[in-house]
């Protein structure tokens, strides 16, 4: 079984992305594919492996080992029944936007935060897929995001260090590789995927989706 982990970026379409695995959850698994979205992985699923480095404690430790074993027994059992894809799209695998904006920096500690996801993926994680955005849209976006979730407006100085800032895309794609070194990694631009679900799946599985019985193909989310 082939184990895709589609970690995001934020902004960058996965919201839709997730909503068209989720609303046709049936029709893909008669094709072979499953998908674990949000609506999985953030119900316990990924209990104590979604967090920063400095919120580590003991009892968060103990709760990312259950998670790990608990992968691993999903991932065999998927295995067991037949399946030919399995799709875990979760963005806040490599942080999240409120965090990018506090540090002003492209996803900081990356690494460290896909290093927990070792022990669960293993090597069963033989693809690696992660939308990118122009950093101007990107950075706009996610401003827009956290002011309408209920951050103040940024000023300018705020602006110009976002602009400053000395990470880029090339640097979040290398630390990918290094994390998952025997996985493909894959980069999509946002400007050619954006609201084309299917066509992102098909990279990710690796050929062609019968698209008849699927709906929700031009459907936007957030």
């Amino acid at each position: 079984m082939d184990t895709t982990l589609h970690i995001g970026a934020h902004r960058s379409a996965s919201t839709t992305f997730q909503g068209f695995l989720e609303q046709n959850a049936a029709p893909l698994q008669t094709r072979g594919i499953r998908a674990w979205t949000p609506e999985r992985t953030r119900s316990g699923l990924f209990s104590g492996l979604v967090r920063r480095p400095d919120e580590l404690t003991l009892q968060v430790e103990k709760r990312a080992a259950r998670s790990s074993g608990l992968i691993r027994v999903e991932l065999a059992r998927h295995a067991a029944m037949g399946l030919t894809n399995l799709i875990v799209s979760e963005e806040n695998m490599i942080g999240a936007v409120r965090n990018n904006l506090r540090e002003k920096v492209l996803y900081p500690h990356l690494d460290e935060r896909l290093m927990r996801f070792r022990e669960g993926f293993a090597d069963a994680a033989n693809r690696i897929v992660l939308t990118v955005r122009a950093y101007d849209s990107y950075w706009a976006s996610s401003l827009a995001y956290a002011v309408a979730q209920g951050d103040r407006i940024p000023d300018a100085g705020m602006l110009d260090r976002l602009v400053a800032q000395p990470r880029r895309w090339r640097d979040v794609v290398r630390e990918v590789a290094q994390c998952f070194p025997k996985a493909q990694v894959l980069v999509l631009p946002f400007e050619r995927f954006a609201g084309r679900p299917e066509a992102q799946l098909e990279v990710m599985i690796g050929r062609t989706l019968e698209l008849q019985g699927l709906g929700g193909l031009r459907d936007w989310r957030n």
